[in-house]
């Protein structure tokens, strides 16, 4: 049993470790390569994420097709109601039952305008470029917060200074102008398409 347990602890300590070096290696990456090698990691990423986006895509359109055609079949049991549906009601219900099923080949036949997911194909990605990506995303989200933060220091510093003042107060950049300080703007980040 104690040699169990200690085969179990040396294979997670292993396992750890080589995650580890990965993490690791992730970031000399993006240390030596640089903002051109940012760019060739966040590029594999978006484009990773554009393909699960058309997965994602193409299974909820599958979905909505069957659960128009679940919708029809059961409108069109108006037999089956029997004196709980109005004449009104009997004909609302296989009315629209022929409807949902149009509806329902219509989405059939858009779904074949799409590639299928299988036809779609991702750039090869290491785990060490994965691992970069998501340090690139950490880092991004992390300057957002910074931004945030010193945008709400300075539209409070700006409201009590013109509270003080009497005036109405700035915009949270009149007051970073005025501060001569720097606007920090990161934009076309999305890896993973989170933001």
């Amino acid at each position: 049993m104690l040699d169990n347990a200690k085969a179990w602890i040396g294979s997670h300590y292993d396992a750890a470790k080589a995650r580890a070096n990965v993490a690791l290696a992730a970031k000399k990456l993006l240390e030596e390569g640089g903002p051109p090698q940012e760019k060739k990691v966040i590029a594999k990423s978006d484009a990773a994420s554009a393909v699960s986006a058309h997965a994602g895509l193409m299974a909820q359109l599958a979905d909505v097709v069957a659960q128009y055609e679940a919708a029809a079949v059961k409108l069109g049991e108006t037999e089956a109601m029997g004196a709980t549906l109005s004449a009104e009601e009997k004909a609302e219900f296989l009315a629209l039952a022929d409807d949902y099923k149009k509806v329902a080949v219509s989405l059939q036949q858009a779904q074949l305008l799409f590639p299928g997911v299988d036809q779609v194909r991702t750039p090869t990605t290491s785990p060490v470029e994965e691992d970069a990506a998501v340090i690139l995303y950490l880092q991004h989200k992390a300057q957002d917060a910074k931004q945030h933060a010193v945008s709400v220091v300075y539209n409070a510093m700006d409201e009590y200074k013109h509270k003080a003042r009497g005036k109405a107060p700035e915009s949270a950049a009149a007051a970073a102008a005025e501060a001569d300080t720097p606007e920090v703007s990161v934009t076309g980040l999305s890896l993973g398409g989170t933001s």
